[in-house]
């Protein structure tokens, strides 16, 4: 009963981390549209290219740190399941 438990909590906490995840991740990506939408208003070209380079790397790494985390939840949770 107590190892029942136990994976029951360890399975949701990896279901919310991947839930944070997925929001970090959303949160980048709607971070990087305000970004090109700000470029637009002031009729800039819209491409990655323009963008400051510290702001193109922060959001890629970002999102690749967010994309490997959930890899990692996911298949740690499919190993408790």
């Amino acid at each position: 009963v107590d190892r029942q438990l136990h994976l029951s909590d360890a399975i949701r906490a990896n279901q919310a981390a991947i839930e944070k995840a997925s929001k970090e991740q959303d949160d980048l990506g709607a971070l990087l549209e305000r970004v090109r939408e700000r470029k637009r208003w002031n009729e800039e070209d819209v491409s990655l290219s323009t963008l400051p380079a510290e702001i193109v790397e922060r959001v890629f790494a970002s999102l690749s740190l967010v994309d490997r985390t959930k890899a990692r939840l996911s298949k740690r949770l499919w190993r408790i399941e």
